[in-house]
């Protein structure tokens, strides 16, 4: 009987001390209240050093949050930041969630790539423009529905090597501009290759680099691809030879004309020979007497 009364002595004085509110106003129901009544996020930092369980202070960060070592409020979902003013949690500016976690927007022609930590387009070789977040090839190249290319045009193509628009026809010259291809100037396609318009009367002489005329000592005219003889001559049927008249004839080593009659003097106004001035032709030479 009288350990029975000391057991409900026990009881009621526990019940008693149950019901008397803390001197610190910490009182673990209190602060559940708290929570309901003003919805706290922001812990006091001295709570740490209260002498309370770590579980009753979770009840003041909101759903979706859980409390740090810090005794701060952290979001559950992966890279998303709480904000204490406004009891939420969200992805930081830029980035939006995917059901998983927080994700760069990348728009509908790229994904994001979490070892990159990039935005990477969809298709192979296309650029990610971060202003417009859309995906295009690169400058000077185009989408040919499998890859990216530099747009060569259909006269040309693109060559690993050089890094260049190269023609297909030899050579031919690309013109980025027009994106076509044509035989350098002063050239024209025979049909096979590149070669110098050099007119129906000379050919390109690959040694001399220059068009060459196919009839012997003639000169070439590039303004008129014709071809002549040089100026004093004149074309014999076999060359050019220094028109000296019927009378007269080149003399190479005096690069001059001379008198087939060696009395005689040539006129090269009218191409002409006669005997010096005062002097007259006799039958045999040039005389003093008069002409026969």
């Amino acid at each position: 009987m009288y350990l029975g009364n000391v057991f409900l002595s026990f009881l009621a004085l526990g019940g008693l001390a149950a019901g008397i509110p803390s001197p610190n106003g910490n009182n673990v129901h209190d602060i559940e209240a708290r929570d309901l009544d003003g919805g706290l996020h922001d812990i006091d930092p001295r709570a740490a050093d209260m002498d309370l369980d770590k579980r009753t202070y979770r009840t003041c960060c909101p759903h979706g949050t859980y409390l740090d070592d810090k005794y701060s409020c952290v979001c559950k979902d992966k890279g998303k930041i709480f904000d204490p003013k406004t009891g939420t949690c969200a992805c930081p500016e830029g980035l939006k969630w995917d059901g998983r976690q927080c994700r760069a927007r990348c728009g509908r022609e790229a994904y994001y790539d979490n070892g990159q930590k990039a935005c990477v387009c969809k298709k192979k070789c296309h650029v990610f423009d971060t202003a417009t977040k859309s995906c295009a090839c690169p400058d000077g190249k185009t989408w040919n529905g499998y890859r990216c290319q530099y747009d060569c045009g259909k006269e040309a193509y693109y060559n690993k090597h050089e890094k260049a628009c190269v023609c297909k026809k030899q050579g031919q010259v690309f013109d980025p501009a027009t994106k076509g291809c044509a035989c350098p100037e002063g050239k024209t396609w025979n049909g096979h290759e590149c070669k110098y318009d050099c007119g129906k009367e000379a050919y390109y002489d690959k040694g001399q680099k220059a068009c060459v005329c196919k009839k012997k000592s003639q000169v070439f005219d590039a303004a008129t691809k014709s071809c002549a003889c040089p100026e004093g001559k004149t074309w014999n049927g076999h060359e050019c030879k220094y028109d000296c008249g019927k009378d007269a004839e080149y003399n190479e080593h005096k690069k001059e004309c001379k008198c087939k009659n060696r009395a005689m003097t040539y006129n090269p106004d009218n191409k002409s020979c006669a005997c010096p001035h005062g002097k007259m032709w006799d039958g045999r030479g040039c005389g003093h007497g008069r002409s026969q």
